[in-house]
């Protein structure tokens, strides 16, 4: 249920990227069995095995209809960025009915909250369309870190589908770099941003011009993080 990495060619010109201090995936087709890259990751995820990686489970909702293709490569991407924290991810698509994919918690958002920790083992990630420009506006996701119930983070794909007919950049690319992003909030457990790298609130096109060169990463620190953080949540006790 792990996946591979992939790499696409893209650069953005004219625009910036913003994203919403709420602003987070892989793959298995429609029918939920796994792609061809998930499958080879699995074995090396086994638990009977002695594996020096957390391997954390991301449960994704579609609730955009984005196509099976383009979802693979998104999550390859977003894997690969992963990878840079030694954090191995398991892709997991649930139904798109079920009350889990269009639950909200904003727990610990507020000032003075101690929220109780999460007791799932795994992420939610749900991909939507049709929201109205004034929720989150010039966010292409938002991520609810402290979130006990429902989404973890939310990912608007036709804002993505927007900004890729505007600039060039494909959109799994992007949907890609998005995922990591949210779903680096959330094993960062912040809604803050850093100066460079994957977690910048605006991304300009050098970003994606210079990837290969390490800039669309995680810091040092991060990674440190991200990987304490995920280990964490691998071996939690769902109730």
């Amino acid at each position: 249920m792990c996946t591979a990495d992939a790499r696409s060619r893209s650069r953005i010109s004219g625009a910036w990227l913003a994203f919403s201090f709420f602003l987070t995936l892989g793959w298995l087709s429609p029918s939920g069995t796994i792609s061809a890259a998930s499958r080879q990751s699995v074995a090396q995820c086994d638990l009977s095995e002695v594996v020096p990686k957390p391997c954390l489970c991301i449960r994704l909702y579609n609730l955009a209809g984005v196509p099976p293709q383009t979802l693979d490569r998104a999550a390859e991407e977003a894997t690969r960025i992963l990878a840079t924290a030694a954090v191995d991810i398991v892709w997991q698509q649930g139904p798109a009915d079920s009350p889990e994919a269009r639950a909200f918690d904003h727990t610990g958002h507020g000032k003075g909250q101690h929220p109780k920790p999460d007791t799932r083992n795994y992420l939610v990630v749900s991909i939507r369309r049709g929201d109205p420009a004034s929720a989150f506006p010039g966010a292409l996701g938002f991520a609810l870190p402290d979130a006990q119930i429902g989404v973890h983070a939310t990912i608007f794909y036709d804002r993505i589908e927007q900004l890729t007919q505007l600039v060039i950049i494909t959109a799994p690319r992007m949907l890609g770099h998005v995922m990591a992003h949210e779903i680096g909030h959330l094993l960062l457990g912040s809604t803050e941003h850093s100066s460079a790298g994957i977690m910048k609130a605006i991304w300009d096109r050098t970003d994606f011009q210079y990837d290969p060169a390490g800039r669309m990463e995680f810091n040092p620190e991060q990674r440190r993080v991200i990987r304490e953080r995920a280990s964490v949540r691998v071996l939690r006790q769902p109730e």
